[in-house]
């Protein structure tokens, strides 16, 4: 028998194997599952090119469906792929594609926060070092922060909806996000 548990929002499954019944008064817990989306677009594969992780799982436009992010890579260009929970076509980042974000400058807890400004993000994600999914929460004034995975929050990120996917290199951290209406801003988390 095998348990599989799934907690899609942080991005933790676990499973257990066992060859003893479920005891009569309990149950098999539930088991958590990201819906496949469309295929990737053509030439575009799944790559762990990091070994350290090469999937997660977040609910990245609170819509309450787990969306899958995988690294991924279009010839020697490298980049993730969301696929979302609604079966909507998977959103490329990196991997030669072009996605518009809303940049914003170097930010701090204590500065104040620019408009920010439109550009095309990084086409290729190969310098990359490590990233992750951080699970949107309650954060200060009523607004939603990002949680670490070590308990800490970064509250000044502005415009959070869902989960966003923490991005590091070898000098810099940055988190990428959905808003509300759909657009997607990169803010740096620092140095």
């Amino acid at each position: 028998m095998t348990w599989r548990i799934g907690i899609a929002a942080v991005g933790v499954t676990a499973a257990c194997h066992s060859s003893a019944p479920i005891p009569s008064n309990r149950t098999a817990p539930p088991t958590t599952t990201v819906a496949e989306s469309s295929p990737l677009p053509a030439g575009v594969v799944e790559d762990c090119f990091l070994p350290a992780k090469c999937d997660a799982t977040g609910d990245l436009d609170a819509d309450r469906l787990p969306d899958r992010v995988v690294l991924v890579a279009r010839a020697d260009v490298r980049g993730l792929a969301v696929f979302w929970g609604s079966g909507a076509t998977p959103t490329l980042i990196g991997a030669g594609a072009k996605l518009r974000v809303v940049a914003y400058g170097d930010t701090e807890a204590d500065t104040p926060r620019s408009a920010g400004t439109q550009e095309d993000y990084e086409t290729d994600l190969s310098e990359i070092e490590d990233w992750d999914v951080l699970k949107a929460v309650a954060g200060r004034n009523g607004r939603k922060a990002l949680r670490t995975a070590r308990g800490g929050a970064f509250d000044f990120v502005p415009a959070v909806h869902g989960d966003a996917i923490r991005i590091s290199g070898s000098d810099a951290a940055e988190v990428l996000y959905r808003t509300a209406d759909g657009t997607w801003f990169q803010v740096p988390l620092g140095y």
